[in-house]
């Protein structure tokens, strides 16, 4: 096991920034999902870390040891691609077993390893058909499972599950977790997923425009986003963000949501952003911190609750309600109490305090 830390990392295309100043540690046999939007940086940090794209400036540590300047073979570290291919002309038990016979294992060892992954992620049946004979999801457990055959340094893995269907993901996700934990090996997985990132990872990192936002469990990322962009990201539905005051009383009325502190006495300056998490919303109650009225735009049955926008003077609020809900055309006022209220600057987008 072997502590992974990136210092300052920077890289520039084309007069593009790519990787802006990353500073990440990632503890010895921890796991750490990278989780972010499409371009935001995850997919080229994960070939930096690899050796197959060098930073314009910043180095790279395994172990303690700088290893900006090595190779990808001198790092040892394993790297999956999203698109990474299998070898048409071998089945799948040779595939399983190609990067240890590439560097000359013993034969004994390598029929060991294929066959304990193949037997932990249940694909031993498949051992004798080609790649071509696969279905997609087969195709990617495979792949999942050639990655651990070698045991690298540190495992990278770029969307791992993005071919497969809600159910098998899941699935898939778990049985990477218990081999991983039998291994201790670091691993960095690359996710536009957070439901695949709350399964796999200890802590995740919220990646932005190749900036990193935030770093640390999902669970204190939902309760305390350092900023507008993470309370929007994690989450689903997302947070709702409106423009608001600080004031004596509530005013379902205003186009900027009063907000009553049960902790008199602290003033930002500036401009506020209210945010609300969907969840939090309910019928108000005369000790709720805000209050929000308006008509209901959509009312959709989402399981054991109903999700509803509503049109209010600040903006639309989307909330989650416990069955029966309200319908389409109604009025509805809803409120949150001060625990569940975040406060941002509106101007930097940082937050300025969770719980008012």
């Amino acid at each position: 096991m072997d502590t992974l830390e990136l210092r300052r990392l920077r890289l520039q295309r084309q007069g593009l920034t790519v990787l802006d100043g990353v500073d990440l540690t990632v503890a010895a046999g921890e796991r750490l999902a990278l989780l972010g939007p499409s371009g935001a940086g995850k997919s080229t940090l994960l070939r930096v870390v690899a050796g197959l794209e060098p930073p314009s400036s910043g180095a790279v540590l395994l172990g303690g040891v700088d290893v900006t300047s090595a190779s990808p073979g001198e790092r040892d570290v394993v790297f999956v691609a999203e698109d990474a291919p299998l070898l048409d002309h071998l089945d799948v038990e040779r595939n399983l077993g190609f990067p240890l016979r590439v560097r000359r294992r013993p034969a004994e060892e390598v029929a060991d390893r294929t066959r304990a992954e193949g037997r932990a992620f249940g694909i031993t049946h498949l051992f004798r058909r080609r790649p071509r004979q696969l279905a997609a999801g087969e195709h990617s457990t495979v792949t999942l499972a050639r990655s651990l055959v070698r045991r690298g340094r540190v495992l990278l893995l770029d969307e791992p599950f993005s071919r497969l269907d809600v159910h098998r993901r899941d699935e898939l996700a778990h049985e990477l977790v218990a081999v991983q934990q039998g291994y201790g090996v670091t691993t960095v997985i690359a996710t536009h997923d957070q439901r695949t990132a709350g399964v796999v990872a200890d802590r995740v990192a919220v990646l932005d425009g190749g900036r990193l936002r935030q770093v640390d469990r999902l669970q204190a990322l939902f309760d305390r986003p350092a900023d507008t962009f993470v309370a929007r990201f994690v989450g689903e539905p997302p947070m709702n963000l409106l423009p608001g005051v600080l004031g004596e009383r509530v005013d379902p009325g205003a186009s900027r949501v009063a907000v009553v502190p049960s902790r008199p006495g602290w003033r930002p300056s500036g401009t506020l952003l209210v945010g609300v998490r969907p969840t939090a919303l309910a019928p108000w109650r005369a000790t709720d911190a805000c209050q929000l009225a308006g008509t209901v735009r959509t009312a959709a049955f989402v399981g054991a609750a109903v999700e509803v926008r509503l049109d209010t003077p600040a903006g639309e609020v989307v909330a989650v309600l416990a069955t029966p809900g309200p319908r389409v055309g109604d009025s509805l006022t809803l409120g949150a109490p001060a625990r569940a209220v975040h406060l941002f600057d509106a101007v930097t987008g940082r937050a300025l305090r969770h719980g008012v």
